[in-house]
């Protein structure tokens, strides 16, 4: 199906993606939350850790250096500790009476860890779909910009065969503004105008 080329149809084309770009932040915002509620327990995770077995455990569960803080990153992270805390023996804390299961951390972080793909696949969803209205913006604001240029020649070529070349010249299409007049451009500004005569 071709695009529309009434103003209508532009502007509609227009306002939904306007509307579909307006959707991006609560998904966005659910994410970056997500994201730093998992990015403190793994902090918290490494600390607990590092008391309990030392720098060694931190190594061995693949948690030592920078935890990443971008969503996707942070996700991949935690996705390869959680098999490490599921499998690796750490052996008994350092600390007498304390115990640590690397089961039940891997659960909660998990749990944070699917709060965080969650908002992420919604995030990509709305990209997705920001994308596809913006695909529909530019092909209805191509179909307006050709059906006028078609229409504003045609005029301008019929007012010129009438004589009224002056009034030709201003609906002749634009040649740097799609969509507008020449008329238009004067009338905004864009050219100079003859100063007043007294």
């Amino acid at each position: 199906r071709e695009p529309n080329p009434r103003p209508e149809a532009r502007r509609a084309a227009d306002d939904a993606h306007e509307l579909e770009m307006a959707d991006d932040i609560g998904p966005r915002e659910a994410r970056d939350a997500a994201a730093q509620a998992l990015y403190a327990k793994v902090v918290e995770t490494g600390e607990i850790l590092l008391g309990l077995f030392g720098g060694g455990a931190l190594a061995r569960l693949g948690l030592e250096g920078t935890t990443p803080r971008e969503p996707s990153l942070l996700v991949r992270h935690v996705a390869a500790a959680c098999k490490a805390l599921r499998s690796v023996d750490l052996g008994k804390p350092r600390l007498k009476g304390a115990t640590f299961s690397g089961k039940a951390v891997a659960d909660e972080l998990e749990a944070l860890m699917a709060d965080v793909q969650s908002a992420l696949d919604d995030v990509a969803r709305e990209a997705r779909e920001g994308e596809a209205t913006l695909v529909k913006k530019r092909a209805a604001m191509s179909a307006f910009d050709t059906a006028f240029s078609g229409t504003a020649s045609l005029l301008s070529a019929l007012l010129t065969v009438a004589g009224t070349k002056e009034l030709a010249s201003r609906v002749r299409p634009s040649a740097r503004r799609p969509g507008q007049a020449e008329g238009a451009e004067e009338d905004t500004g864009d050219e100079p105008k003859p100063a007043p005569t007294s």
